[in-house]
């Protein structure tokens, strides 16, 4: 990643914040915080609805490796569920080295999504990779790898109001969760520390803000 780059940086953010994408800057109060939740979008071409992203069109044409931009979408209007499939809060550490502690996320137009009351909320499948296609390109994370399950948790460390999100994914297969987890390793920035841990056909993202 090319040092300095608006874009590359804004990307970065979205995925080291997990929130792909997907924090309420208003629940901490914090800039930092909203620069990520909006990261995303802000790297793709403006859009008169700031949202979250929804897969781009297949062309048929093969990836050229570049990162890819992520597209809009409308906001959403209800809550996001809790759950996804078999994953759910109890798939979750119940707090995150450091005293990081579960917080629970409103969310917001610029969100994309609107809050459940609780820390955790099921992904969009398939568009939950989007940010690492941003950072990677559509050739390292491929349309064809298949996420099954995905729930994200949100932590908050309360003497520094830093950040942490865990993101939990179940692949199709044990060999995509490794392309998955190998990959993601890769995406990893000096705008904050990235973990990843892989259990068969589950991969699990923790990045501290």
């Amino acid at each position: 990643m090319t040092p300095g780059s608006p874009r590359r940086t804004a990307a970065a953010l979205a995925v080291l914040a997990i929130v792909a994408l997907a924090l309420g800057a208003g629940v901490l109060g914090l800039g930092a915080l909203r620069a990520a939740n909006t990261a995303g979008e802000r790297s793709s071409a403006p859009s008169s609805s700031p949202a979250a992203p929804e897969p781009a069109p297949s062309t048929g044409t093969p990836s050229t490796g570049a990162p890819v931009a992520l597209p809009s979408r409308p906001a959403a209007s209800t809550a996001a569920p809790s759950t996804s499939g078999e994953l759910g809060a109890d798939d979750l550490p119940a707090q995150l080295p450091g005293g990081y502690q579960p917080t629970a996320v409103a969310g917001g137009a610029e969100a994309g999504f609107v809050g459940n009351g609780t820390h955790v909320r099921a992904k969009d499948l398939a568009t939950v990779l989007d940010p690492l296609r941003v950072l990677r390109g559509a050739d390292v994370f491929p349309r064809d790898l298949v996420v099954t399950e995905a729930v994200q948790g949100t932590y908050r460390q309360p003497q520094t109001g830093q950040v942490a999100n865990v993101l939990l994914l179940t692949l199709d297969s044990p060999d995509q969760a490794a392309r998955v987890a190998r990959d993601s390793a890769g995406c990893a920035t000096d705008a904050g520390r990235l973990e990843v841990e892989r259990d068969g056909r589950r991969v699990r993202l923790t990045a501290f803000g």
